[in-house]
């Protein structure tokens, strides 16, 4: 099957409590260890990857959307288009997209951040814990009370559709939720900064490098597909530690157009 191999940052020892400043680089304090892993292409697989089994899976869909940097028209259509997507490929009761879709448009070196976009996440991470998931983010789309007592099972589901068409140069890699295990995790805090929301912040996970972890990635996507992978499962015994980041493709040519893509995130509730 068609492999690459790429250094991907992981976080080193640290004695204080990592911090990730979105706005503010200098406020940062992950220590961060470079590991150079395999990272297979999925699309070379026998059997693809499922969201039941690895967490994750590619699945074909076409978006509406006239103008992926149109703020308003991707809180509007692509979420509700995001929406429908997951509804169909999980099976939920009922959907929820959060608000908040983030169209990326980078560069390799991510020298730049353009206007109303954000560079690339270059560090192996999950955008959840238990916490922030309940607290944080699930009140953001329904009352936390009325869902746990609703449904007997919510779970968080991301989305990633590359809008530059193959190949990608810095495409997204995740990795199979069942190689990960609970004491690789290590909790750490996203600060939003005054540009988003008054200074809030909110947990998230990054994670400590073991070789037992499968990666993998789908390489040249098209603007009809879509990644669609697990953020977050309230069942602790469902495969949910999703881990990703974004890195340096070696096989793709050097004039590939900078990537662009967008991301949205969908509750998923479940009678």
């Amino acid at each position: 099957m068609p492999t690459v191999e790429a250094p991907l940052n992981y976080i080193g020892a640290m004695q204080a409590r990592p911090v990730f400043h979105a706005v503010d680089p200098s406020k940062t304090n992950l220590v961060l260890e470079s590991h150079t892993v395999r990272i297979t292409d999925a699309r070379g697989l026998a059997e693809q990857p499922s969201l039941q089994r690895e967490g994750f899976a590619l699945v074909e869909h076409r978006s509406e959307v006239s103008n992926f940097r149109d703020q308003d028209e991707l809180e509007t259509r692509y979420l509700a288009e995001v929406a429908d997507l997951i509804k169909a490929v999980s099976g939920a009761s009922e959907v929820r997209a959060s608000p908040g879709p983030l169209a990326r448009y980078t560069k390799r070196e991510d020298v730049a951040r353009a206007a109303g976009t954000a560079p690339a996440a270059r560090f192996v991470h999950t955008d959840y814990t238990d916490v922030s998931a309940r607290s944080f983010f699930l009140p953001q789309v329904m009352d936390p009370e009325e869902a746990l007592r609703r449904y007997r099972r919510i779970t968080v589901y991301q989305t990633w559709r590359a809008l530059s068409g193959g190949a990608q140069d810095v495409p997204l890699t995740v990795a199979d939720g069942r190689t990960v295990r609970r004491q690789d995790m290590v909790t750490a805090d996203t600060v939003l900064g005054e540009e988003y929301a008054r200074n809030q912040a909110f947990e998230f996970s990054v994670c400590r490098h073991s070789a037992e972890h499968r990666w993998c990635y789908f390489s040249n996507m098209r603007p009809d597909e879509v990644l669609v992978f697990k953020g977050h499962d309230f069942d602790p015994d469902s495969p949910a530690r999703l881990f990703h980041t974004a890195f340096d493709d070696p096989s793709a040519p050097p004039d590939a157009p900078p990537r662009a893509s967008v991301e949205a995130r969908v509750f998923a509730f479940f009678d």
